[in-house]
Formats: structure tokens, sequence, C-alpha cells
């Protein structure tokens, strides 16, 4: 909960608050003006806020509940986003890497080019298909 001296319980009007999945919901009726919901996030930082001329209480609150379940599922769907292009990212990285120490490999051994061939098409084969196992 939030103090009563604090950003944005201070603003004056008569304000409630509700703690919802680790965000704080701030409710201010202010005459005039309606009502103003404010989520505060557990880091003391303000993720939305929004005003409401003819609602009551209870359906703030409501709208603010929903509000942090859509917020926390676009969190989890952007980790989910960021992890999947990081595991894209290194699998390239890894079949670079391989394509490159056989090719040195290659060089290195003077191997003909018939052999050449058939080895890099095995190569090739096998390397995708333990690229594959990875997740």
């Amino acid at each position: 909960m939030i103090p009563i001296n604090e950003y944005p319980v201070n603003l004056g009007g008569y304000s409630y608050q509700e703690e919802y999945k680790g965000f704080n919901l701030v409710v201010i009726f202010k005459k005039g003006e309606g009502a103003c919901l404010y989520v505060i996030d557990s880091e003391k930082k303000e993720t939305h806020k929004n005003t409401f001329p003819y609602r009551t209480k209870e359906e703030i609150f409501l709208y603010g509940r929903n509000y942090v379940d859509r917020h926390i599922q676009f969190i989890k769907e952007e980790q989910e986003k960021k992890a999947e292009n990081n595991s894209i990212y290194y699998k390239k990285k890894c079949g670079d890497a391989a394509n490159l120490a056989f090719l040195n490999t290659c060089y290195f051994h003077n191997v003909s080019e018939e052999k050449y061939d058939s080895m890099l098409g095995m190569f090739k084969y096998e390397l995708e298909n333990e690229l594959k196992k990875i997740r």
C-alpha cells in the first residue's frame, strides 16, 4: 500500500487502494473531475493512468485488475518472444561455427574434392539433426 504522503495518494480527494498481483491500484475521486485510476508497479513506477467521469469504485477496480492481467500477459509474451529470438540467433551462430570448423579441417588435411562433397553433405545432414534437438 502507498502511504498517504506519497504520489498519487497525496493529490487530494477521496482515495482508495487495492493490491493486485504485486501492483497497487489507486482510485482517487475528486469533485468536478470524476475518478482517476493509477496503476503503480512494485518499483513505485506509474504504469497506467486513466480517468473515469461516471463509474463506481468497484467498476474502476475491476478495470484496473483487468489491465494488470493484460499487462502481465504482455510481459510474459515479450519474454517468450525474446527467448525464442535468442535461441534462433544462437542456433545460427553454432551452425556457422561448426561449418567454419569443418572447412578448416578439410583444408588442413588436404581432402580431395570428391571426398569433400560427400563429407560436406553428410556433415550438413548431421548438423541439422543436432540443431533440431536444441530448443
